[in-house]
Order: structure tokens, then sequence, then C-alpha cells
């Protein structure tokens, strides 16, 4: 299960729906749009901070999952997912700021 796809998935259930295609429907794509979404990262922007603002993270990961996805260079593709292993160390690890 790769990163989209976990927060479909967490988006179903935080919003209480039953099936793909009620996400679909709430995300306004049609249900084959949920299979490219998952196996190639094809969401729009608007989609992907949808479905951020549902979970209520930053789509900081989501965008970085869904560009390694789409991106066909493998080792542009590896430098995203290692961007996006970066910035979920930082966001999620309760890291001070010390620009104060």
């Amino acid at each position: 299960m790769n990163y989209i796809e976990e927060s479909l998935e967490k988006y179903r259930i935080i919003k209480g729906l039953e099936s793909k295609e009620e996400v679909c429907h709430a995300l306004g794509i049609k249900p084959q749009a949920w299979s490219r979404a998952v196996k190639r990262g094809y969401l729009t922007n608007d989609q992907v901070l949808h479905i951020a603002e549902g979970l209520e993270e930053p789509p900081t990961l989501l965008l970085l999952a869904r560009d390694a996805m789409r991106e066909k260079n493998k080792d542009v593709s590896k430098f995203y997912f290692g961007a996006m292993i970066a910035t979920k160390q930082f966001l999620f690890t309760g890291n001070k700021d010390y620009r104060k």
C-alpha cells in the first residue's frame, strides 16, 4: 500500500464513508480515477489539498508522494521519496523552531 492509497483510506475512515465510490463522489472524481490515483499518482492539486484538509495534515507529503509516483526518471523519483521521508520526520517529530 503506497502513501496515496493509505491517505485515501484514512480519508474514507475519518469522513465515515463506506466505499471507495463514496470517497470518489466526495472528491469529485470518477471511480476509475481512484485506481489511477493509487497506481500512478493521478490527482490534481485541488484533490490533494482536499484530502489533506480532510486528514487535517499538511499537504506537503501527499504532494511529494504524488509527484514521485508520476515521475518516470527513477533518480528523480528517489529524490521525491527522500524529500518525503525528510519532511515526514520534520513534521511529525516535534522539531523545535529555533528561529526565535
